[in-house]
C-alpha cells in the first residue's frame, strides 16, 4: 500500500477544504498541505525512517518571501515552523514504533497495517503554531499551481507523456499506470 495515498485519503475523509499532495509551500516541499475550511494550514511530513527523520531537520533553502518582500538565505524548514513563518499546524506521520523525538512544536501521527489496511492515530496533536489564515492572494497562488496541475495531467492523458522510454497513462480513476514497452 501507498501510504502517500493512504493519507491522502484519511484527510480528505475529514472536514478540509482541500488536501494537496507533494505541495511546494513557502519555499519547501510538504509531503501533504491541507487547508482547513477556516483557512489554516496544516503540513504533514511522512518520515519512513530515523534516519529520514533526522535529515529532514538539515534541509535548507533560499527563497524568497512573497510577504516580506525578501530573499531568505540558509533557512531551514523546521527554524521557519519554529517562528511561526509557515503553515499553522505541523504533523509527522510516521510508523509505529519508529523511535524519534518529536519536537515539541510538531505534531505525531503513527500508521500501522491492520486487516489489510492502512491505519492512522493521532499520538500528539500539533500545537497551533499562529492564526495568521491564507490571503487571498496566497488562496489564488494554490487554486492556480492546482489549475496547472490539473491541465498538466489532462495534457498527460491526452498526448502522453514519457519517463526513462516508458509511456505513463492514466486509468479511469486519474492515477498514473506505467505503461512497460515504450511506444
Amino acid at each position: 500500500m501507498n501510504i502517500y495515498f493512504e493519507l491522502q485519503q484519511y484527510l480528505m475523509n475529514s472536514s478540509n477544504l482541500v488536501v494537496i499532495p507533494n505541495y511546494y509551500y513557502q519555499g519547501f516541499e510538504c509531503d501533504v498541505l491541507v487547508v482547513s475550511k477556516k483557512l489554516y494550514t496544516t503540513e504533514y511530513e511522512i518520515k519512513l525512517t530515523k534516519s529520514d527523520f533526522k535529515a529532514d531537520f538539515n534541509k535548507q533553502r533560499d527563497y524568497y518571501d512573497w510577504q516580506s518582500r525578501k530573499t531568505i538565505n540558509g533557512a531551514t524548514k523546521h527554524d521557519e515552523i519554529k517562528r511561526g513563518k509557515r503553515t499553522n499546524r505541523f504533523y509527522f506521520v510516521i510508523p509505529k514504533g519508529l523511535d524519534v523525538e518529536i519536537p515539541i512544536y510538531a505534531g505525531k501521527i503513527i500508521f500501522y497495517e491492520k486487516y489489510k489496511q492502512i491505519n492512522f492515530e493521532i499520538v500528539k496533536r500539533a500545537k497551533l503554531l499562529h492564526k495568521k489564515t491564507l490571503s487571498i492572494n496566497e488562496i489564488e497562488h494554490i487554486a492556480g499551481n492546482l489549475s496547472w496541475r490539473y491541465y498538466n495531467l489532462l495534457f498527460a492523458k491526452e498526448k502522453g507523456l514519457y519517463l526513462n522510454n516508458k509511456r505513463i497513462k492514466l486509468n479511469e480513476e486519474g492515477n498514473t499506470n506505467l505503461v512497460v514497452d515504450a511506444e
